[in-house]
C-alpha cells in the first residue's frame, strides 16, 4: 500500500458515514454540521461562536451562518449572561434539547461500530487512529 492509500480510504469512509448520517438526520431537518453543533452544547453548554468553530472544524464564517440558523428555528439562543470580555456563549434551548434528544437515538445507530463490520477491538484502535489525527494535524 503507498503512503497515501489510507488517508484516501479514510476520506472515502468519512463521506460514505457523512452521507448516511445526512439521511438519518433529515428526518429531524438537521444537516450533520447542524446535529454536531446542538450536541456540543448538550454535552458542554455555554460555547462560544469560536468555541464551536474550532470542536466542529467549520470556517468562522460558516460557523456563523450556521448558528444563524439554529437561532432562527429557536433551536439554540445566546446565554443572557456573559463571559469574560464581549464573549456571549450559546446554549441548547427547550426545543433544541428536545430535538437533540429525539435525534440522538438514530445517529448513534448509524455510528455503531458493528454496523460496518468492526469489532470493539477494531473500533478503538480506529478512534486511537483518528484521534492522532485530528491532533497532530
Amino acid at each position: 500500500m503507498n503512503d497515501g492509500a489510507a488517508m484516501w480510504s479514510l476520506i472515502r469512509a468519512s463521506r460514505k458515514l457523512e452521507r448516511a448520517l445526512a439521511d438519518v438526520l433529515a428526518d429531524y431537518e438537521l444537516t450533520p454540521a447542524q446535529f454536531t453543533v446542538l450536541a456540543h452544547l448538550g454535552e458542554a453548554p455555554s460555547l462560544t461562536q469560536a468555541d464551536l468553530a474550532r470542536t466542529t472544524f467549520e470556517r468562522p464564517r460558516s460557523t456563523a451562518s450556521l448558528l444563524r440558523g439554529l437561532e432562527d428555528r429557536h433551536l439554540i439562543a445566546r446565554s443572557p449572561a456573559r463571559g469574560r470580555g464581549n464573549r456571549q456563549p450559546f446554549e441548547l434551548t427547550h426545543h433544541g434539547r428536545a430535538l437533540l434528544s429525539s435525534a440522538r437515538p438514530a445517529v448513534e445507530s448509524t455510528l455503531d461500530h458493528r454496523r460496518y463490520g468492526l469489532s470493539s477491538l477494531e473500533a478503538t484502535f480506529l478512534n486511537t487512529t483518528l484521534q492522532s489525527i485530528l491532533t497532530n494535524g
